[in-house]
């Protein structure tokens, strides 16, 4: 049988599991053009699109149609490739050509994109051209504040696409990008020059997946060149880097596990694990998709949703190994090329694929599934060690009465001599 036929559900499963279902209950967001990314904070999401434009909805009701309100931070005919909520008002956005855009969400959502003019500060990347001309073209309602208005040189950085951005602090100060030709380059908003503060050249192809980690100190970058690279952000340095598997793209990474592991997807379709402070290579593997890995959604430290090329959503546990169930998918075969999960209340999961959508799948049961499990794990554990000793008897009690006997030995001298007396008897 295909894969998609073993996970079809069994007789005595609910209908919804099978292929063509949606498991999980869902709302589509319908757009114009094909979506190129997708983030979420609070009850807002932002969808980047592939004419340069921005939709932010409202995702706080699934119950109801959001609201879809368009503004255009990049020039026309150049995609929107990725963005990222930077604190609840402002969202920072990469292009095709390499620029970063930052844009107030009040002011831009009100501001509309009838003129289809670039509005948004420019932050890096571009040439000194470029930049003039989109300046003139500012202004509108949808321009971020008049502190953030002042261009960017655009001098010393490339000219390749941005590929993915990442928070990299709680309250949004910095911030890193990736980049098509493997470039990282991490960002301070309150430095006065509109330059990268920290520039790493390590991996040799594009970047696919960021994620940041101890609180800040350190970055993950997964490359197209299979790669995993670990970035000192305080030292500046690259501190690790996996060896080169040029055969198996990287997609996406994800820390899991309180940080001890760290999952990446590949176009194979394994799950590599890899163990904190091991680099050189993976400690584990995880085969299983049919399609590559494009996207991987953190649910907890133990549980993972993927997206994967031949369009399913994937409930994935890790370590223990192990497939869970399908979340659902989009139109038949579209790979599932973004996924997030709304990071503060954890109950919606966004996905883009190639139709004009973005799929909301309501995922809070996961959630409360866990914390079901948690709790019967506690009533379970003290009767697990009891060796077929019923509920009453708690194994601790058996190993400390066992401890306080001593093979052939008495506990005072009195009662050695006692025996002694008895003994020629």
């Amino acid at each position: 049988p295909t894969a998609r036929e073993r996970e079809r559900p069994r007789r005595g499963q609910p209908k919804d599991c099978a292929r063509g279902m949606d498991y999980f209950k869902s709302r589509s967001l319908a757009l114009p053009v094909q979506p190129m990314d997708v983030c979420a904070l609070g009850n807002h999401a932002a969808v980047s699109l592939i004419d340069g434009r921005v939709a932010l909805a409202s995702i706080g009701e699934l119950e109801e149609k959001p609201t879809i309100h368009l503004w255009q931070p990049h020039p026309e005919g150049t995609s929107c490739r990725t963005a990222t909520f930077l604190d609840g008002e402002t969202l920072v956005s990469g292009d095709a050509r390499g620029q970063l855009r930052f844009s107030d969400l009040e002011r831009s959502a009100s501001g509309g994109s009838a003129s289809g003019r670039p509005q948004g500060a420019l932050f890096g990347g571009g040439s000194e051209s470029e930049s003039e001309s989109e300046s003139e073209s500012e202004g509108e309602g949808g321009s971020a504040p008049s502190d953030e208005d002042d261009e960017g040189p655009g001098k010393g950085l490339g000219g390749d696409g941005a590929t993915c951005i990442a928070r990299v602090d709680d309250a949004g100060r910095t911030f890193a990008v990736g980049f098509d030709d493997g470039r990282v380059e991490v960002y301070d908003r309150r430095a006065p020059a509109r330059t990268p503060t920290s520039i790493f050249a390590e991996q040799t192809d594009f970047v696919s997946g960021l994620e940041v980690a101890n609180s800040g100190r350190e970055l993950l970058a997964s490359s197209g060149d299979g790669t995993l690279a670990l970035f000192d952000l305080r030292k500046r340095s690259l501190a690790a880097r996996s060896e080169d598997d040029a055969d198996d793209e990287m997609l996406c990474v994800r820390s899991m596990k309180g940080g001890k592991k760290v999952v990446c997807g590949h176009q194979s379709g394994v799950l590599s694990i890899f163990s904190w402070g091991y680099w050189n290579d993976c400690s584990d593997r995880f085969p299983g998709h049919p399609g590559s890995v494009d996207a991987m959604a953190k649910v907890d430290e133990d549980t993972l949703l993927t997206g994967s090329s031949d369009g399913l959503i994937r409930i994935v546990s890790v370590l223990p190994n192990k497939a869970i169930g399908i979340v659902g998918e989009h139109l038949a075969d579209n790979p599932i090329e973004r996924l997030c999960l709304e990071p503060e209340n954890r109950r919606v999961a966004l996905s883009v694929s190639h139709d004009n959508v973005v799929k909301l799948w309501h995922v809070g049961e996961l959630l409360e599934d866990d914390d079901d499990e948690d709790e019967g794990g506690e009533k379970v554990s003290g009767s697990d060690d009891g060796e077929g000793e019923g509920e009453g008897a708690p194994p601790a009690r058996k190993k400390h009465k066992k401890g306080k006997r001593k093979k052939g030995g008495f506990k005072t001298q009195q009662q050695a001599q006692r025996s002694a007396f008895f003994s020629d008897l």
